[in-house]
């Protein structure tokens, strides 16, 4: 049975890791206002339950708002809003700095992958 390469294998899965996150970000930012029912600049873990059950929602989209529910303490403590009480709420500028968080580590690991290769 032939060894698997760990690494090449996560380097061929990194182009499309990569567009779906950026899709997701997208996502995000164009329906930022839309999920922010009360408009008081954070997604709560309510409005995500409403956005998720509304009926209209993609496949895609649905994952995503699954994806925002489940991690949402871990992104609202991407940065420190005027709204810190807010533990179970995302603001933009978390998401931007989780975004920035994931993309870093995506390129970071990629780096580690290319130096791997050589």
């Amino acid at each position: 049975m032939k060894e698997i390469d760990v690494e090449e294998a996560l380097s061929n899965f990194q182009p499309q890791t990569e567009k779906v996150i950026l899709q997701f970000q997208e996502f995000v930012e164009s329906q930022f206002a839309q999920l922010d029912l009360d408009h008081d600049g954070f997604l709560s873990r309510e409005e995500l339950w409403t956005a998720l059950y509304d009926g209209n929602r993609s496949t895609r989209e649905l994952a995503f708002l699954s994806f925002l529910l489940e991690r949402i303490h871990e992104i609202a403590l991407c940065y420190q809003d005027e709204g810190g009480d807010k533990p179970d709420c995302i603001s933009r500028r978390d998401l931007q700095e989780y975004f920035a968080t994931i993309f870093k580590d995506l390129g970071q690991n990629s780096e580690a992958t290319g130096q791997a290769q050589l």
